[in-house]
């Protein structure tokens, strides 16, 4: 049995400050499973137990020593459970689960931090949508023009999340070598743009081309190449805005939601990821477009971790059997991405 002198874990604080603490310590938390011995740290972060409705953190009191910070609970920020803790706001993040439980590299939560940053950004995108909408009547702004700016960010936001993801892969891919003593790397080193890696000068490239230029298993491949095509409409879109002086055409006031008329360029292009009825002159839900682009940038974290667990044979866990949740004071929105999709026109009873 290891000394509980022993120091051989090191413990988050900040993306930017780790301390090595004694196992001893380590041993307070009461969601820690096991120890990790292998370059993996142990991330101070809140947990909320169901059964007894709690909360606690333990953060460093003193120089050495962990202490349970009494009191309170998260406003904005993230924490594990094995369930919800408020199951109308509060967002499951299936990648920072797989990542806190089995691949708590330092390097790793860094960059899962900048992506749990991006979730919280797009919560408060449909926030300030909702926003508009309600106030858009007896105002001397043009509620359409502000809505426009906020589809304009949300393709920049969602097109860097994409290369957050990569920074993901870029710090697991130095971790991952053939089990036959050699320590040889599983991947060539890869870029740090997801473009460079899913996209040629011709298009999107296939599994087999991405797995033949990479080195790269299959199911990381598969993922690469499957996310291709939308992440080459958001870039397309992105571009046309940022590079080329582009604008999004008219939004338009109705009494059903802001609306957009589908025909147009360049809502030609995405027609089909549009979801709900056409309404009076073909218009299509403006809403729906900014829940589908968020549920499809968000969805594919997930994903990426489905390709990460059919990729690798993963540690063991080193804490409980726990899931990360994010906290958003806008987080209703996100656990009502589904919903939206289902009924994306803002004439919905109580949002008129």
């Amino acid at each position: 049995m290891a000394d509980a002198r022993e120091r051989v874990c090191w413990v988050e604080i900040t993306p930017m400050r780790s301390e090595s603490l004694e196992v001893r310590e380590l041993l307070k938390l009461p969601y820690l499973r096991n120890v990790p011995r292998d370059g993996r740290i142990v991330p101070l972060i809140t947990w909320y137990e169901p059964t007894a409705a709690d909360w606690y953190l333990y953060m460093p009191v003193k120089p050495g020593e962990l202490g349970r910070i009494a009191g309170g609970e998260p406003i904005s920020g993230s924490y594990i459970s094995s369930v919800a803790a408020d199951a109308t706001r509060d967002f499951e993040f299936p990648l920072g689960t797989l990542v806190v439980q089995h691949l708590s590299f330092i390097e790793v939560l860094s960059e899962l931090g900048k992506l749990e940053n991006d979730v919280h950004r797009c919560a408060a995108i449909l926030e300030k949508y909702h926003l508009l909408w309600t106030t858009r009547a007896g105002s001397a702004r043009s509620a359409s023009l502000l809505v426009q700016s906020e589809l304009e960010y949300l393709l920049f936001l969602l097109r860097s999340l994409y290369d957050l993801l990569q920074g993901i892969v870029r710090a697991l891919s130095a971790k991952l070598v053939y089990l036959d003593g050699t320590n040889r790397l599983v991947l060539k080193p890869l870029p740090t743009s997801f473009r460079e890696v899913a996209i040629s000068k011709d298009g999107a490239r296939s599994i087999d081309e991405i797995e033949g230029r990479w080195n790269m298993p299959r199911p990381l491949a598969a993922w690469y190449s499957e996310e291709a095509a939308f992440f080459r409409l958001l870039r397309t879109l992105r571009d046309g805005i940022a590079h080329r002086g582009g604008a999004p055409p008219t939004v338009f006031e109705t009494e059903w939601g802001f609306a957009v008329a589908r025909v147009s360029a360049p809502w030609t292009e995405v027609n089909a990821l549009l979801p709900g009825e056409r309404r009076k002159n073909d218009l299509a839900s403006l809403r729906g477009l900014f829940v589908e682009f968020i549920a499809r940038g968000i969805g594919t974290t997930a994903r990426f971790a489905n390709a990460l667990r059919g990729l690798v044979s993963l540690p063991d866990p080193i804490l409980n059997d726990v899931k990360l949740f994010v906290r958003s004071p806008f987080g209703h929105r996100l656990v009502s991405l589904d919903e939206m999709r289902l009924h994306p026109w803002e004439e919905r009873r109580g949002e008129n």
